[in-house]
């Protein structure tokens, strides 16, 4: 009999520790603050921030859930001149989200994609008066 709770008890530890957490829907997985650390306009590689003389260049990106598979996107461009900062700022709302086979996240406005997120690397695309322009940050 002794024999006997201590097997039912071992299966009771057993499957409780065997239990997986739920996984995050891609919002959560998404959401959060980003640090951009590089751009690509017209095919040519900027580092950021940008920096020339006095004038800095910061860009951050916010994301945050609307639905399980929908977030907000903002856009923070911050210029600094001479002392003086001042922001910018963009939102690009109900971003779909989709994951696909090999983990990553893909970010769509409508049916056109427009980036990606794989791990805490994040890519967006976009068209700034008639110029692609490809945007690459971290989640911090």
């Amino acid at each position: 009999m002794k024999n006997l709770v201590v097997l039912l008890m071992l299966i009771g530890l057993i499957t409780a520790c065997s239990k997986n957490e739920p996984e995050l829907s891609l919002a959560d997985q998404a959401a959060g603050n980003y640090e951009a650390n590089a751009m690509v306009v017209s095919g040519t590689p900027l580092s950021l921030p940008f920096q020339s003389g006095n004038s800095k260049i910061e860009v951050k990106l916010v994301i945050a859930k609307v639905t399980e598979k929908t977030v907000d996107m903002t856009i923070l461009l911050y210029e600094t001149a001479n002392g003086k900062t001042t922001e910018d700022k963009e939102v690009v709302s109900n971003i779909t989200l989709a994951k696909n086979a090999d983990g990553s996240i893909q970010m769509y406005e409508g049916t056109t994609k427009i980036g990606n997120i794989i791990g805490k690397s994040l890519s967006y695309e976009t068209v700034v008066e008639g110029i692609e322009a490809t945007l690459k940050a971290e989640k911090k």
